[in-house]
């Protein structure tokens, strides 16, 4: 369904949208969506997969979770925000947003800088804008318009 005719409830947006984004050496499927059952255990379901030639990462976000599979080390291997920490990342979408505020109040910089900021925001637009045009959209060409 799309942004123009999402239905009986009269909100403006897709319902769903499962994207592709090609890397250099890698791509990801981004998956979101918000029209889902009523006993569904979360408000919006989001998915990331991120497949390389020398294994695979899925993030959960309905569980929580991680999931990495490697031919390197031979092992499949499900992780909690546990092994978020060992990365050094805020834990939770609220981790992130008090890291910014300590960050103001005590000095120093967010583990999520502005430009980390800058890119995701420019891949969804991308990412809009190639359903609008049905064709695929390069960062490179998004961010040539807004530099200008």
């Amino acid at each position: 369904m799309g942004k123009e005719d999402s239905g009986s409830r009269g909100i403006n947006a897709y319902d769903a949208i499962q994207a592709l984004v090609r890397f250099d050496h890698s791509f990801v499927t981004f998956e979101t969506a918000w029209i889902l059952p009523e006993a569904w255990p979360a408000i919006v379901e989001m998915e990331m997969t991120v497949n390389g030639s020398h294994g695979r990462l899925h993030y959960d976000g309905v569980r929580q979770g991680f999931e990495l599979s490697s031919d390197k080390v031979d092992r499949h291997m499900f992780a909690r925000p546990s092994l978020w920490n060992y990365f050094k990342l805020p834990a939770t979408w609220w981790g992130a947003q008090r890291n910014v505020v300590d960050c103001i109040l005590d000095g120093g910089e967010p583990t999520i800088t502005a430009d980390d900021g800058l890119a995701v925001t420019a891949m969804i637009e991308a990412v809009e804008r190639s359903i609008e045009e049905r064709r695929p959209i390069r960062l490179a060409e998004l961010m040539s318009t807004t530099s200008a």
